[in-house]
C-alpha cells in the first residue's frame, strides 16, 4: 500500500482520499474517534479481502460506520449509519476512480432511511456522489461534486438536496415532553467552495404543530453562505391571517453566521408585515381569551445581542374575556426601540368611548423586553390624554356630552410617580341626568392622592379626598356634601333607580400610628331606592355621627312592602384595638324563601366584631321572633340564634429589604387566617 491517508477526523471524516499507484498484499483501515460530550462519536472500519500487484481488480471492500452519541439535548440517542460499498480500482488510478455504494442505512431516534437504489462515489479530478437517495419518512435526495486539488478536495462545488413530505412527528422521540407534527419539503441548490459553501433554495412547510403552537403553512426562499444570509417568504399562523417576512443578514468576518457568534453578530434587517392576524389563535400560546385582529409591520435590525426595533401595529376590536364586559378596543401602536430604550406612541378608543393618543417612554433595551426582564429601575415616561368627545356606551346606557382626561407618568417602573386629572360633563346613566364629575389624582414614591367632585345635575355638591402614605400607612378620607343627590348610587349594578335623594354634612376619618379619630356627621334621606334583585326601599334615613375615636351609624331606616326596619350601630377604635356593633330590628320584612315568593321576617339581630392584636372575635344573635307565609296558612315560629366565633389573624414577616416602599406595604397587608 503506497498511501492511505484519512484528512480529517473529527467527529466527522469530511474527506477520504486512497493513492493507489502500486498495491501490494491487502488493504485494512480502521479509525474512530471521541470527542466531548456534545459532539459525535465516529467508529469506520474497510477492509478488502485480497489485492495484489499489477492489474488485479480490487473486488470489494466492506464498510461500516457508527455515530454515536449517547445524549444531545436530553433527549439525542445515537445516530448510526451502516453499508456496504463495492469498488473497481485499477492497480495504477488512471482518473475515472469510482465505488458504488449498494446499500446503505441511516437510523436516527428509532426512525430510519434506507438507500433506494446504488449510488455512485467517484474521485478523481473531481470528488462526486450521483444518485444518492433515501427512503424514510420523507423522501432525501442528493447529488455532489468537488472538484479536487493536491491537497484535496478545495474546488468549486456543485450539486443539489432535495426533501420531499418529510414526516417532522418521526423526530418527537428526540423531544421528552414536546410533541411535533406536519411535513417539510425542500429544494436546494448547492454551491460555493468547500471553504465557504453556498445553499440557495426553497423551505416549505404545512400543518406544523409543536405542541400547543401551530403554522398552517410556510412558503420561503433562502440565500445562504458562510457569511450571510437572505430569507423571504409567508407564513400562515392561522387560515385567513399571513405574516410576511425578509431577512438580510451578514455576519462578521471569521465567523460562520451558522455559529453562536456569528449568529448574534452578524448585522442586517429582519423584516415582518402581518396581515389580519386572529388573536383568538394566541390560544395555543396560552394566551387564552382574546378576541379582535392584528394588522402591521415589524421591523428588527441586527446584531441580535443589541436588536434595534420599530413597530407600526393597528389592533382592531380587541377583547378580554377575563375583563368580563369591558367592550372592545381598536388601536394603533407605534413601538421604536435600541438598546438604551424604548419608546411608544398610542392611538386607539374603546368603543362608545372617547379617543385617546399619548406616548411611553422606558429607558430598557429591546433585548430586555424581548426576554422579559425589563429591570425595576427602568427610567418611565409617558402621557395619555382623551381627545374631547363624548360618551356613548349604550350596553350600560352611560353617556355623557363631553370627557377630558390627561395622565402623567415619571419616574421608575417600580416607583412610578402618576397624575390623572379630568373632567365629565353632561354624565347620564339609564337616561337618567347624573352632573359634572372632576376628579384628580397622583401617586408617588411616599403617597397617593385623589379628590373627586361631583356637581349634580339635581343641584347640589358632593366632594370627596382621599390620602394614604405608603411609608407609614396613616391615611385619611374626608367627605363634604351640600343637598348632593344620590343619583350617583346608581352606577352601582345593584341600584336601578333613587328618587327624592338628599346627602348634606361633612364628614372626616384619619388614621397617624396606631390612632384613628372621626371627626363630623353626615345625613341622608331618600324618598325611594329602587334595587332590582329586591324591589322597593322607601322613606330612606341614614345618620352618621362621630366623636373622637367613636363613628355612630345613629339611624338606619326604610319600609318594603308592608314591612319596616330600623337599625343603630357604632365603630369605635382605640389604639390597635377596634370593635362594631350593629343592632337591627325587622319588623315583617319582606324575605325571599324556598316554600313562597315572599315571607314576613320579624326578628331583632344583634352581632358583635372585635379585634385586639391578633385576635378578632365575631357574635351573632337572632332573637325570638317569626316568619309568617301570607300566601300559606298560619306562622313558622322563629327561635333564638347564637352564632359566637374567634379566630385569629396572623400577620407574616415582612421581606427582607424590599425593592421599593409598594414592595413593602403590600408584604404588611398580607395575612393568613386561621378559623377554629
Amino acid at each position: 500500500l503506497d498511501a492511505a491517508r484519512l484528512e480529517e477526523l473529527a467527529g466527522l471524516a469530511r474527506a477520504f482520499e486512497v493513492d493507489l499507484p502500486r498495491l501490494s498484499g491487502s488493504l485494512h483501515l480502521e479509525a474512530s474517534g471521541s470527542r466531548q460530550a456534545d459532539d459525535p462519536n465516529l467508529r469506520l472500519h474497510a477492509s478488502s479481502p485480497s489485492v495484489t500487484i499489477g492489474g488485479t481488480v480490487l473486488r470489494s471492500v466492506e464498510s461500516h460506520a457508527t455515530f454515536a452519541h449517547s445524549r444531545l439535548g436530553g433527549s439525542f440517542e445515537a445516530l448510526t449509519a451502516a453499508g456496504r460499498v463495492a469498488l473497481a480500482l485499477e492497480a495504477t488510478v488512471a482518473g475515472s476512480d469510482e465505488a458504488r455504494l449498494e446499500s446503505l442505512e441511516l437510523a436516527l431516534a428509532g426512525t430510519s432511511w434506507r438507500l433506494r437504489g446504488p449510488a455512485l462515489i467517484s474521485w478523481s479530478k473531481a470528488f462526486a456522489i450521483r444518485d444518492l437517495r433515501l427512503d424514510g419518512p420523507g423522501r432525501i435526495a442528493l447529488e455532489l461534486t468537488a472538484a479536487r486539488s493536491e491537497n484535496g478536495i478545495a474546488g468549486p462545488l456543485s450539486g443539489s438536496l432535495s426533501i420531499d413530505d418529510f414526516a417532522l412527528g418521526s423526530l418527537s422521540s428526540l423531544l421528552e415532553e414536546a410533541t411535533l407534527s406536519g411535513t417539510v419539503d425542500a429544494k436546494v441548490a448547492i454551491g460555493g467552495t468547500i471553504e465557504r459553501p453556498r445553499f440557495d433554495g426553497t423551505l416549505e412547510a404545512t400543518n406544523v404543530r409543536f405542541s400547543e403552537y401551530g403554522l398552517d403553512s410556510m412558503a420561503s426562499r433562502f440565500a445562504l453562505d458562510s457569511r450571510s444570509l437572505d430569507a423571504s417568504g409567508l407564513l400562515a399562523p392561522t387560515t385567513g391571517s399571513s405574516v410576511r417576512f425578509d431577512v438580510r443578514l451578514m455576519a462578521p468576518r471569521n465567523r460562520p453566521i451558522w455559529s453562536r457568534e456569528g449568529a448574534l453578530g452578524a448585522r442586517g434587517p429582519i423584516k415582518a408585515s402581518i396581515e389580519e392576524l386572529r388573536l383568538a389563535t394566541l390560544a395555543e400560546a396560552g394566551l387564552d381569551g382574546l378576541s379582535g385582529t392584528l394588522s402591521g409591520a415589524f421591523d428588527l435590525e441586527a446584531p441580535l445581542a443589541r436588536p434595534t426595533v420599530r413597530a407600526d401595529l393597528e389592533l382592531t376590536n380587541v377583547g378580554v374575556a377575563q375583563l368580563g364586559e369591558l367592550p372592545p378596543v381598536t388601536a394603533r401602536v407605534r413601538l421604536e426601540g435600541g438598546p438604551e430604550a424604548i419608546a411608544a406612541d398610542l392611538a386607539g378608543r374603546i368603543k362608545g368611548f372617547p379617543r385617546v393618543e399619548g406616548f411611553l417612554r422606558l429607558g430598557a433595551s429591546v433585548r430586555e423586553l424581548f426576554a422579559g426582564e425589563i429591570p425595576d429601575h427602568a427610567p418611565l415616561l409617558g402621557r395619555l390624554t382623551t381627545v374631547r368627545e363624548s360618551l356613548s356606551y349604550p350596553r350600560e346606557r352611560l353617556e355623557a356630552r363631553a370627557v377630558e382626561l390627561v395622565v402623567d407618568a415619571q419616574g421608575t417602573l417600580a416607583d412610578p410617580i402618576a397624575k390623572v386629572s379630568g373632567r365629565i360633563q353632561g354624565l347620564a346613566y339609564r337616561e337618567r341626568a347624573v352632573g359634572a364629575l372632576t376628579l384628580e389624582g397622583a401617586v408617588d414614591e411616599e403617597r397617593a392622592t385623589a379628590r373627586l367632585e361631583l356637581d349634580a345635575a339635581a343641584g347640589g355638591n358632593l366632594l370627596a379626598r382621599v390620602d394614604y402614605a405608603f411609608t407609614t400607612d396613616d391615611w385619611s378620607v374626608e367627605l363634604d356634601a351640600d343637598r348632593a343627590g344620590l343619583d350617583l348610587l346608581t352606577l352601582l349594578p345593584q341600584v336601578r333607580e333613587v328618587e327624592g335623594s338628599a346627602l348634606d354634612g361633612s364628614l372626616r376619618a384619619r388614621s397617624e400610628g396606631k390612632k384613628v379619630e372621626f371627626a363630623g356627621e353626615l345625613r341622608a334621606r331618600a324618598e325611594t331606592v329602587t334595587l332590582p334583585s329586591y324591589g322597593r326601599l322607601e322613606g330612606l334615613r341614614l345618620a352618621l355621627t362621630s366623636d373622637g375615636s367613636r363613628l355612630q351609624l345613629s339611624t338606619l331606616a326604610f319600609e318594603a312592602g308592608q314591612g319596616r326596619v330600623e337599625a343603630t350601630g357604632e365603630l369605635t377604635w382605640r389604639d390597635e384595638r377596634w370593635q362594631s356593633l350593629l343592632t337591627a330590628d325587622f319588623d315583617r320584612l319582606p324575605v325571599p324563601t324556598l316554600v313562597t315568593p315572599v315571607a314576613q321576617l320579624t326578628t331583632r339581630l344583634e352581632a358583635r366584631l372585635s379585634q385586639a392584636h391578633e385576635r378578632v372575635d365575631a357574635e351573632l344573635r337572632v332573637s325570638a321572633g317569626e316568619v309568617l307565609f301570607p300566601e300559606l296558612p298560619g306562622t313558622q315560629e322563629l327561635h333564638p340564634v347564637e352564632l359566637p366565633a374567634d379566630f385569629r389573624v396572623y400577620g407574616p414577616e415582612p421581606p427582607a429589604a424590599p425593592s421599593d416602599s409598594f414592595a413593602a406595604w403590600l408584604a404588611r397587608q398580607r395575612a393568613r387566617i386561621t378559623l377554629r
